[in-house]
């Protein structure tokens, strides 16, 4: 993403709960849960589980606002 877009990216205050649908190297796309950081009128930070090479971690990205949709999080948990 260019930087110059960024310039009027807001900021959550706290991280808000969504499903993103993102594609990876090998071609699969998939729809994953994570938390939104901050976005733009397009785009919107993310952070996601990522796939290493021996654990599941966590990747920040920024992805196109029409893949991301808000989640609710159970608060009886």
């Amino acid at each position: 993403m260019d930087a110059a877009a960024l310039e009027g990216a807001v900021k959550a205050k706290e991280p808000l709960p969504v499903f993103v649908v993102l594609d990876y190297e090998n071609g699969e796309t998939r729809e994953v849960m994570g938390f939104a950081y901050g976005w733009t009128k397009t785009h919107v930070l993310v952070s996601v589980p990522w796939p290493m090479d021996y654990y599941e971690g966590r990747k920040e990205v920024w992805v196109e606002a029409s893949r991301v949709r808000r989640r609710k999080i159970d608060r009886r948990w």
